[in-house]
């Protein structure tokens, strides 16, 4: 019912049901059920999903060096996952794809980065082992 009618405010447009459902007053656990159901009923998890990829690949791209770029990718990675409202299983898909698009696009600059004391670009490096 209430997804019904954040849906007739928002249409498919995320930010804007996002913004609503944060803004109710329930525990965080039941915000994120109204998330799910939300995304799974009007706008389709792989849908979402490649909205969310490409808003976060056009977000990073336009920073101004390739070490924010490398940042943005980073901190998406790290602390991406607990905000999306999906299912366990495709934040592990949404995971691994931001994790495929670091370490293919810029495996050097990482290395680099973690030479400089980057402590999140050294962690990614340890994860993926990249040494």
């Amino acid at each position: 019912m209430i997804e019904e009618e954040i849906y007739n405010k928002c249409k498919k447009d995320w930010n804007c049901a996002s913004s609503i459902i944060s803004s109710l007053p329930f525990e965080e656990d039941t915000k994120k059920r109204i998330m799910e159901s939300y995304v799974e009923k009007f706008v389709g998890k792989r849908i979402f999903l490649v909205q969310l990829v490409t808003s976060m690949i056009y977000q990073c791209g336009e920073l101004n060096s390739k070490k924010d770029e490398i940042n943005c990718y980073l901190s998406t990675y790290y602390s991406g996952r607990v905000e999306i409202p999906l299912k366990e299983n495709s934040l592990i898909l949404l995971h691994s794809i931001f994790r495929n698009i670091i370490k293919d696009n810029h495996e050097e600059d990482l290395l680099d980065m973690c030479k400089q004391g980057n402590e999140l670009a050294c962690n990614f490096i340890e994860e993926v082992s990249l040494i």
